[in-house]
């Protein structure tokens, strides 16, 4: 067996080791903790698997979740052993479907079966919006296992609601699809058509009330097994599991597996190797929060299934002969023997109430461990100094947690030190974010005795607890991390090792981690106490950062790196100051509307809209801005211009130097529909508005005009052709609730949301005589009053098209339309024959070639739109006998005349 290793600036502690521990054909050997690389040296991203075996090949599919809640992929590896993956494909990627190239669905624990009949590879997955609105299953097809993967269907089946899911094939060749619905309170089992792309409309319901997801299921002997989870979002809880001697029930009652926490992990999948002598069944969970969504582990453990019991074995490391099927614990470290070592000094321990001693981290039994005390309060750092009676050459640390359950004070974020004489400690060999048991590496060092010091525990406590304190010697590896220093914007290339900077004062530092080591967590020590802990994996760059440098931030700054295969390394800056002011470094951002904060200084954005800005620093200085509305001293300001214009920020440090940015802020006219109008259902004539006093979450419903601030919505263009509809009195905005895409849900008045807010925003579709659709963007789906009602309190909805006339509304703008019936004043634009009876000539302004033009009645509806004139004449014959205005829209200018039809 041949395995590939990336060679470069990673020589990662397990990068190899983990995926080749034992080169046999027939065992495998697992090593949970590390993350998990793939054959050319790249972590693996597949999360809430879904594995298939086809031939001697495992394939396994998951979330690529580098996008965090935007879609990124589901990606397949393929191996021979469970152990060694090779990446085969990204099998669904954003361009396979419209939804998620726009970023506005994404996809969670795909599951993969193969049809037999169809010769067909079938990927279910769960459908889901940014806000776990949509609650739905898709479904994808290939007819080869490594794609591209197509679409064929989202839905919730059987109209049930579909989050965490899974597919389960019968012996028969009957195919289901389990997922958590009624908000993930009850599990239901969804019959598959024999082609396995949709549901029969036969379905069960198990579990009802019971809060139960991850639902995984497989069969042994002729018990059916079901694994699942509680509900805590991201955070791992109690694993259970229920029998049946049938899929469709009914099912036990559910008992517990593992311990509190299921050794953190959640259920994904289970694979069956079927051996000569045994069945063995892996469990393959997801460790979430180690370190976070982004590059969360995946977790092999062995299930121990006996006559209606399931066990779950929390073991560290172990092995599957694939022939035989038998597993076995394994243990491939040579820890070095204890026997000499004794405890010098600990920051506390619980003797009172519990044998917690700190000895116990020494005596080789897992049963006991060192507590920190608790009965009479103790709180991080947590410290423990070791004699390990002798001089020895280590390059590892093994981090043994507590076994009997409990999770309380479980190790989350430490440093270890090492010396040789017990008082010249130096920088820390190993450090960062850890979860459950850990082996970590680090370059060899001599040493006689250890230093442990504790900075949290994962279940946020202020205890630590630990069973066994581990040295030992062939776990060593190399993994120089390469920083990147960036100066008032200038930044330098990756550099490894020491390093000196020399700063002038006012300006800003940033000291950050290299991209190639993104996925990693880092502990910042220096001056004045300083201490900084990244424990999560982000993918973004961790590092010092110093808005306005100043001289009592000199000096020498460690960082102990931890890499997602657990090997540490160190890293020292010293940083110095001239003594010099510098320039201060302004780093423009804005905010348009309700899109996502953003870094620049050129903007557009439509007239009337709000722009926010929030130059920085943040602090440490004084602002002064000018032009466009802005002024005074305040660093954010807020305006809605109406033309383009610019405005100048300019900051000034504390040393006295100054810095300014300039905004371009250009006006994009759009449509000209912005505006502030009653919104009027045809079918009705009734107003939309709130029944009683406008709070978030208040239901929308049509009632008879009464012409007063509650009817009045803002109509604000914030993408071309999208609008958002603002309640004037009470500032919410017209949302679909909860994000929902199904016909029926409720029309409500919520906050303003930010970066996707596609539930708040509409289409105006033009239907003529003066009437619009109103189309959610998020939905596709048409504003409408229920059942076509003409009744005061009739809520709005959304719903399918239907072509009825209470899905058609009006913006009334009463006020403007007033203004220009009553004036005396030169028409902008000449009209004739004035009046007409059919139609009506336009003299266009010399220069515009683009407009829009609109009829408005007396009561400032819109009665007829056009975008362009027929031989520059309008047909209004349809229109009935009045006084009417004619609004022409070109270059972001307002043309109105009036004219009479009769």
């Amino acid at each position: 067996m041949r395995t590939l290793c990336k060679l470069g600036r990673i020589s990662a502690l397990f990068g190899c080791l983990l995926m080749a521990i034992l080169a046999s054909a027939q065992n495998s050997t697992f090593r949970n903790g590390p993350s998990l690389s793939d054959t050319n040296g790249d972590l693996i991203h597949a999360h809430g698997v879904g594995v298939i075996k086809v031939g001697a090949t495992y394939y396994m599919i998951g979330e690529d979740r580098r996008n965090i809640y935007t879609f990124k992929g589901v990606n397949m590896y393929s191996s021979q052993d469970l152990v060694n993956w090779t990446f085969e494909n990204t099998i669904i990627s954003d361009q396979t479907h419209p939804d998620l190239a726009a970023k506005t669905r994404f996809i969670e624990r795909p599951k993969i079966i193969y049809n037999a009949s169809t010769q067909e590879y079938v990927v279910w997955v769960h459908w889901e919006s940014g806000n776990y609105g949509a609650a739905e299953a898709a479904v994808f097809k290939s007819s080869t296992i490594t794609g591209d993967y197509t679409f064929v269907r989202n839905m919730r089946p059987n109209g049930k609601m579909a989050r965490d899911c899974n597919l389960f094939v019968d012996d028969d060749g009957t195919a289901y699809f389990i997922a958590a619905g009624d908000e993930n309170a009850t599990l239901y089992l969804h019959e598959l058509t024999s082609d396995y792309l949709n549901v029969t409309g036969t379905f069960w319901k198990f579990f009802e009330n019971q809060n139960r997801e991850a639902p995984v299921i497989f069969k042994d002997g002729s018990t059916y097994y079901m694994l699942s989870s509680g509900l805590t979002g991201w955070a791992p809880n109690q694993g259970m599991y229920a029998t049946a001697s049938s899929v469709t029930g009914p099912w036990s009652a559910v008992s517990n597996m593992g311990n509190s926490i299921s050794f953190d992990t959640q259920p994904a999948h289970i694979i069956p190797v079927y051996g000569s002598q045994t069945t063995t069944w892996i469990y393959v969970g997801d460790r979430w929060q180690d370190p976070n969504l982004v590059v969360s582990k995946n977790i092999f453990f062995p299930l121990t299934v006996n006559n209606g019991t399931v066990q779950l074995n929390n073991e560290h490391e172990w092995s599957v002969n694939l022939t035989t099927g038998v597993w076995q614990s394994a243990d491939t470290r040579q820890v070095l023997s204890k026997s000499g070592w004794s405890v010098v000094s600990v920051s506390s321990e619980e003797t009172t109430n519990e044998p917690g001693q700190a000895t116990n981290v020494l005596d080789g039994n897992l049963s006991t461990f060192w507590h920190a005390n608790w009965s009479q309060g103790s709180n991080h750092p947590h410290e423990l100094i070791l004699d390990l009676g002798g001089t020895h050459t280590v390059n590892g640390y093994s981090y043994v947690p507590r076994q009997d359950g409990n999770v309380s004070g479980l190790m989350e974020t430490f440093e270890l030190y090492l010396s040789t004489d017990g008082q010249n400690w130096g920088d820390p060999v190993a450090g960062g974010w850890i979860s459950q048991q850990a082996d970590i590496g680090f370059a060899s060092t001599q040493a006689a005795y250890a230093r442990l010091v504790t900075h949290s525990a994962f279940d946020d406590s202020p205890y630590v607890t630990v069973a066994e304190f581990d040295l030992y010697t062939n776990g060593g590896c190399s993994n120089t991390v390469e920083l990147v220093s960036t100066i008032n914007g200038v930044a330098s290339t990756p550099q490894s090792g020491s390093q000196t900077l020399s700063v002038n004062l006012g300006e800003t530092v940033a000291i950050e981690v290299a991209a190639d080591f993104a996925y990693g967590s880092t502990i910042w020590r220096g001056p004045n106490g300083y201490l900084d802990i990244t424990d999560e994996f982000d993918g973004q760059a961790r590092g010092l950062y110093f808005d306005q440098f100043d001289a009592s931030d000199a000096g020498r700054y460690t960082l102990t790196y931890l890499d997602p295969q657990q090997c540490a390394s160190t890293a020292v800056v010293q940083i110095n100051s001239t003594g010099v002011c510098g320039q201060p470094y302004v780093r423009p951002y804005f905010q348009v509307g309700a899109q996502d904060w953003d870094e620049g200084s050129s903007l557009t954005a439509f007239a009337g809209q709000t722009i926010n800005f929030g130059p920085q620093p943040s602090s440490g200085g004084t602002w002064s801005w000018s032009g466009c509305g802005t002024g005074g001293s305040l660093r954010e300001q807020s305006i809605q211009p109406s033309a383009s214009c610019t405005a100048t920020a300019t900051f000034t440090n504390s040393c006295g130097s100054s810095s300014a940015v300039t905004y371009n802020i250009t006006i994009d006219q759009g449509s000209g529909l912005s505006g502030t109008y009653r919104i009027v259902n045809r079918n009705s004539n009734k107003a939309l508005r709130p029944g009683g006093t406008a709070t978030p979450g208040s239901a929308l419903a049509q009632y008879t005009v009464q012409n007063t601030a509650n009817e009045l919505w803002r109509v604000q263009e914030v993408a071309t052709g999208e609008f958002t509809l603002q309640h004037i009195s009470s500032g919410l905005f017209a949302d679909i609730d909860g994000g929902s895409i199904q016909p029926g849900a409720a029309n409500i008045l919520w906050n303003q949301k930010t970066g996707n807010n596609a539930n708040q925003r509409w289409l105006l579709q033009d239907q003529g005589s003066g009437y619009v659709h109103l189309v959610n963007v998020n939905s596709g789906m048409f504003l409408d009053i229920s059942g076509g009602s003409q009744n005061d309190g009739a809520p709005s909805i959304q719903w399918t098209d239907n072509g009825g006339y209470n899905q058609d509304w009006q913006l009334v703008n009463d006020s403007s339309v007033r203004k220009v019936l009553s004036s005396d004043e030169a028409s902008d634009i000449s009209c004739y024959p004035n009046p007409t009876s059919d139609f009506l000539m336009v003299s266009v302004p010399d220069g515009v070639r683009s407009f829009e033009v609109r009829i408005i009645d007396q009561s400032g509806r819109i009665r007829a739109c056009h975008s362009a004139l027929t031989q520059g004449q309008l047909d209004v014959r349809q229109l009935p006998n009045g006084l009417y205005v004619l609004d022409l829209s070109a270059n972001g200018i307002q043309y109105r005349s009036r004219f009479v039809k009769r």
